[in-house]
């Protein structure tokens, strides 16, 4: 009998498979954002609510547009599988930090609560990306914050309440990474370590397998009926090899 071991190259494997979840999640998550803000901008809601007039409405229904139809490619390719992960996780924090910091401009700032999306965008960038490149995105998205707030207490002669708001967040930034980025690595390293253990249990089993047939006492196994249920190879002699 040849005994055929499992390999433990199916446990990145698996890990890969749980990183396409997560990315499917988060894109669906953007399409959802750019629903939502589509309806804002391309319909009387947002000037009704939120007066936006003139160019700064104009700019916003560009930049929906763009993000729709972002939002929309990047699902499309992440299901055909055609980019790694990595790439397109990348591609997708770029244009949400970028789409993040006009919709900043658009709705006046933090006191929007524009500033959650990003947020929310940091903390999948964690989940989803190396450690670097998730420092790097709250990075950019603690950036734009300061951009608009400098912009604001200039040009509006906003309080310097927004610029502490700002660094207040920007901090809550890399504080949600290091922790999602924690909490993704832990479970990752225990998927790893449990699925570990069921290679190592299979291919117990399969030497245990390879043992029983290999050994000279024949070994039967019968039900409560009387049918043999399992032999090893010199059992199968002493039932005369029927």
């Amino acid at each position: 009998m040849r005994i055929s071991s499992v390999r433990s190259t199916e446990i990145p494997a698996n890990t890969e498979a749980l990183r396409w979840y997560e990315l499917r999640l988060f894109n669906l998550y953007r399409i959802l954002v750019a629903i939502v803000f589509g309806l804002l901008m391309l319909s009387n809601l947002g000037v009704r609510y939120f007066e936006l007039r003139g160019p700064i409405l104009t700019a916003g229904q560009i930049g929906v547009l763009i993000y729709m139809l972002a939002a929309a490619g990047i699902f499309a390719v992440s299901e055909s599988r055609r980019w790694g992960v990595t790439s397109l996780t990348l591609t997708g924090v770029g244009f949400d930090l970028i789409m993040g910091g006009v919709l900043l401009f658009v709705f006046g700032g933090l006191s929007s609560g524009v500033g959650v999306l990003l947020l929310i965008t940091v903390a999948m960038a964690a989940l989803l990306l190396p450690g670097r490149l998730a420092l790097l995105a709250a990075a950019i998205a603690t950036c734009t914050l300061l951009s608009e707030s400098m912009y604001s207490l200039s040009v509006e002669r906003a309080t310097d309440r927004n610029l502490a708001q700002a660094a207040l967040l920007g901090t809550a930034f890399f504080l949600t990474v290091a922790i999602f980025y924690w909490l993704a690595r832990l479970t990752r390293e225990s998927q790893e370590m449990v699925e570990r253990q069921g290679v190592d249990i299979a291919n117990l089993a399969q030497i245990n397998e390879l043992i029983i047939q290999r050994m000279r006492t024949g070994i039967l196994v019968v039900d409560g009926d009387g049918k043999v249920r399992r032999f090893n190879e010199s059992g199968w002699y002493l039932l005369g090899t029927p």
